[in-house]
């Protein structure tokens, strides 16, 4: 995540998160779920949803893949302030 991101207001955080999860996302029956192949970038997105007040958990997939899970209550906090672009 660009440090450029970090140190913005939460819109543009938002925005860049939503992108995000529009690129390497799901919605399901499961959460809302992140997959990223970089362990730091799963890290850094877990604090930034946290800002958000969206709990998540993150755990490594037999594929070597990390998986950032919201689920629960926090599904509708993240629909609310962050979302889906398309």
């Amino acid at each position: 995540v660009p440090e450029c991101i970090l140190r913005s207001p939460k819109p543009v955080v938002a925005a860049f998160l939503r992108a995000l999860y529009d690129c390497d996302g799901y919605a399901g029956p499961h959460g809302v779920i992140l997959a990223t192949s970089s362990e730091r970038m799963g890290e850094v997105v877990q604090q930034l949803l946290l800002n958000f007040g969206v709990l998540s958990t993150r755990k490594l997939k037999k594929d070597g893949c990390w998986h950032v899970r919201t689920q629960g209550a926090s599904v509708k906090a993240f629909g609310e302030q962050i979302g889906f672009g398309f």
